[in-house]
């Protein structure tokens, strides 16, 4: 496929090469040596598996106090996946629903539009990545990371708070990325398909002789508008174009990634215009080290900018958006040297410089304009002490504490360049009082093959500037206490799990208008893994239970959520297909045009995919059906005209790929 299949590809692609010539004589000397850090380790069993975001510092996934769950690269190719949000929703107890332009999280009955997520931390190489607007993970072509540089993605439910701060509320998702050795030379890839979807990706990768290693890519996405195929065309005359961009290299225990992404989409239904664009910018580097005998240290200094506008139904109404900047430092340490003791204490410092959002209405008569402008600072400290009890278990004790510093915790309303209300809250400057988030975990093996894993804790949240248009009070906390009993069995290459949970969340942030003040969330899930001879089996089912305190029930809350996963060789591995089905119970969501909510049928989503690989000397060709009984999605009715029936998401596509040395 030509460039110029894609206007301005060629341009994107000059300037990324340009930046990642610039910088090859530096990546050339610092990957001279042997790269030693956390990410080197093969995952060629899920047993032998290495969680980085259970305790930050990579341990078995039997050692981790959480229901772990854990895709792979081999899993991604095999299912043809594009992007996270087709992952996540493929793992155990997620589900996702979707705007005209963004997917959402869905995490034990609580998720979807109107949350502004927050809820669950996203980490790209142990780096957090949340936006510091909404504190949104973006899930979609406007994802940091093409999902075809992850080598493994795991999922951690539950509070994780203790280590990670008040982004991980219903658990972590940490994203692993490919190392350069896995290419060694240039990747390239084309795909089209329908729904005017157009892809082309260039990666180059490199490990040299002494062990050092850096990997770089650009993808380029263009579709009809849709944050992912789930969603299906709704509107005509709507088109969205993405890339994505990656540097990451490693040496002698150094780290530095460098990940960029850019979305806009554009609505033009009836002679009705609507435009938006996000950019995200993170810059990160890291350092692990063993300064002495049962020491070990890790520190990362990071930053990101994100930046979102809009312009709704022009030329009728204003235009605005928003900007937020901020960087971190992050350092943790371990101490093994006291018998029966693992030490491991963290400490964060976090400044946002830049939390801005405006308004330029096209004139006077419309809205005034206003600018919300605002900073923050942070301090978090945690410590964990892992306790061996003997005979197989082992107790895991963690605190953190966070404070947001003196700064202006909300947004300053400005009505031309004089606040609105001199007496606003959040025009003065305040200290936030000390947050904590208590965890407290049991590990052990009671039998062969058997592991259980209880916990108990308490998570802390402050609400995000997004929230804080709809909230006003700064100093409103949201809790979440949560109790987990897992259970699980390994018997060579079967696996299976089951987790029964509970929680109580307190004064939950909502934009939804429910106006509760306790959510009681329950559940139980269950999964099952099996591999025998090249095939590749895991199904998951999850019943759970999440209940308001008002007479409203919550919206975009399914009570079931099943799935099952089959990858099969059909010539040996050169011909591989695979099937994946899901299936979503009935939920409350938007339904009409006037985002009245009612009920949203049950939806049923089969996929198929076929992948040959060296079809043609070195090229792979990947086919890929999505919705293959092309179900209709009720919930994105209030994103069509009031006359249209909600549209199917049949979706093919097809993909060539292959490395060249």
């Amino acid at each position: 496929m030509r460039a110029t299949v894609f206007p301005g590809i060629r341009r994107l692609l000059w300037h990324r090469c340009r930046a990642v010539a610039a910088l090859a004589p530096l990546i050339t000397a610092i990957t001279s040596v042997q790269a030693d850090t956390l990410f080197d380790q093969p995952l060629e069993q899920l047993l032998d598996t290495e969680v980085v975001s259970a305790t930050r510092f990579a341990r078995e996934i039997t050692d981790a106090a959480s229901a772990l769950s854990v895709l792979t690269a081999d899993d991604i190719r095999n299912h043809g996946w594009r992007t996270l949000a087709e992952i996540l929703d493929h793992m155990r107890g997620l589900h996702m629903n979707h705007t005209l332009e963004y997917p959402f999280l869905g995490v034990r009955g609580i998720g979807g539009p109107g949350t502004f997520a927050g809820r669950v931390l996203l980490l790209i190489n142990g780096v957090p990545t949340n936006d510091n607007i909404f504190e949104q993970i973006y899930l979609g072509h406007d994802a940091l990371i093409d999902v075809a540089m992850i080598d493994r993605i795991e999922y951690a439910p539950g509070g994780g708070s203790a280590m990670y701060g008040h982004n991980a509320f219903l658990g972590v998702v940490n994203i692993v990325t490919r190392p350069g050795r896995d290419l060694d030379g240039a990747e390239l890839a084309v795909m089209g398909g329908s729904k005017a979807e157009r892809q082309a990706r260039l990666s180059l990768g490199k490990r040299f002789d002494e062990g050092g290693e850096w990997l770089a890519s650009l993808t380029v996405h263009r579709n009809d508008g849709m944050p992912m195929r789930e969603a299906g065309t709704l509107l005509e005359g709507s088109k969205a174009k993405s890339h994505q961009f990656a540097l990451i290299g490693k040496w002698r225990g150094f780290g530095v990634q460098w990940l960029s992404a850019r979305r806009s989409v554009g609505f033009d239904n009836r002679g009705f215009v609507s435009n938006t664009a996000d950019a995200n910018d993170l810059f990160a580097l890291s350092y692990d080290v063993e300064p002495a005998e049962d020491w070990r240290s890790s520190l990362r200094a990071y930053g990101g900018k994100y930046r979102y506008r809009f312009t709704p139904f022009e030329p009728f109404y204003y235009h605005g958006g928003f900007d937020g900047a901020w960087w971190s430092l992050d350092t943790q340490t371990a101490y093994t040297g006291m018998k029966g003791h693992r030490w491991v204490v963290g400490l964060r410092w976090r400044r946002d410089p830049r939390i801005q959002a405006w308004n330029d209405p096209p004139d006077d008569s419309i809205a005034p304009a206003y600018l919300g402008t605002t900073t923050r600072e942070s301090l978090g400290i945690s410590v964990e002490d892992e306790i061996a009890l003997g005979a197989g278990w082992t107790a895991t004790l963690g605190l953190r504490a966070e404070r947001r510093l003196g700064a202006n915790p909300g947004l300053l309303v400005l009505e031309q360049g004089v606040p609105v209300d001199p007496d606003l809250k959040a025009a003065q400057p305040q200290r936030m009082r000390t947050l904590f988030s208590p965890r407290v975990a049991l590990v052990g093996t009671p039998l062969p093959g058997w592991t259980v894993k209880l916990s108990r804790g308490i998570s802390s949240r402050l609400p995000s500037p997004g929230i804080e248009q709809f909230e006003f009070d700064q100093s409103a906390t949201e809790r979440l206490r949560s109790d987990e009993a897992i259970t699980e069995y390994r018997y060579g290459s079967t696996r299976w799990l089951g987790s029964l949970y509970h929680f109580r969340l307190q004064r939950p942030f909502s934009t939804s208008g429910t106006g509760a003040e306790l959510i009681h969330g329950r559940g139980i899930e269950l999964e099952g893994e099996y591999q025998w001879q090249g095939w590749r089996l895991r199904a998951s089912q999850a019943w759970q239970r999440t209940k308001a305190n008002t007479e409203d029930s919550l919206v975009y809350s399914p009570h079931t959520v099943t799935k099952l996963m089959a990858s099969v060789p059909l010539d040996g591995e050169r011909v591989r297909g695979s099937i994946s089905v899901r299936r979503t119970s009935p939920y409350k969501g938007a339904v009409d045009a006037d985002f009245n909510f009612g009920k949203v049928p049950s939806r049923t989503i089969v996929d198929l995919t076929l992948v040959a690989r060296k079809l043609l000397g070195p090229l792979n060709l990947t086919i890929g059906l999505r919705d293959a009984l092309d179900r209709k999605y009720h919930a994105m009715r209030p994103y069509q005209p009031a006359d249209q029936d909600a549209r199917g998401t049949r979706h093919v596509w097809i993909e060539l790929s292959g490395v060249l040395r």
